[in-house]
């Protein structure tokens, strides 16, 4: 435990009693004096602040506001992360608000991509099996070759499609990881307005 301690200067007055030099002398000298009276201290008693060691957290913000508002007075008993005193964060709250919107869009965007790259992964399948069907046809001279030429060509326009949209899809998830970092700066950014308690005790003084 620290303490705080206070020095107690002690006087202390003895008081003897003496008669006029008239009656000292007239006494016998044979008569022994009084022994003086020993007062015995027990216990000073004195005012002293006790404080837990290694306890008391000294609380800023790490930006420069204004204060909005103060949830804890002085005094009154605190859990770890309750918020004592918050400060204008209208800003902070706006960004973090526009990056939850970027979010979202961006959730959206992936999802049609991805029904993108399901649908032309359908068409490439089917146009597979038709290429496969004729050039099975004009390896017995039942086709042409202009028709297995142009099934051909289409095939590999939807292959190239295939490839653009998992290119597409891709970006698009590379791009929510960096508006996903953005909004977590965003959200960071706005904790320190918000001053907190890092651990459960009182709050003693605030100024």
């Amino acid at each position: 435990m620290k303490k705080t301690l206070f020095l107690l200067t002690l006087v202390i007055f003895f008081f003897g009693s003496c008669s006029s030099s008239e009656e000292s002398t007239n006494q016998p000298a044979s008569v022994e004096q009084a022994a003086p009276v020993i007062t015995t201290i027990n216990q000073i008693v004195g005012q002293a602040r006790i404080e837990p060691e290694g306890r008391i957290a000294n609380l800023s913000a790490a930006v420069n506001g204004i204060v909005k508002s103060v949830l804890k007075q002085e005094n009154e008993p605190v859990q770890k992360g309750d918020v004592i005193v918050v400060l204008e964060h209208d800003i902070e709250q706006a960004k973090l608000a526009q990056m939850q919107s970027r979010i979202t869009k961006q959730a959206a965007k992936i999802d049609t991509y991805i029904a993108d790259l399901v649908e032309i992964s359908a068409r490439v399948a089917n146009k597979q099996k038709e290429y496969n069907r004729i050039a099975a046809l004009f390896s017995k001279g039942a086709e042409t070759q202009q028709h297995l030429d142009d099934v051909e060509t289409e095939l590999n326009v939807l292959n190239a499609s295939h490839e653009k949209a998992k290119a597409n899809l891709a970006m698009a998830k590379a791009e929510r990881v960096e508006i996903m970092k953005e909004k977590d700066l965003a959200q960071a950014e706005l904790n320190q307005y918000f001053i907190k308690s890092p651990a459960e005790g009182r709050l003693i003084s605030m100024s």
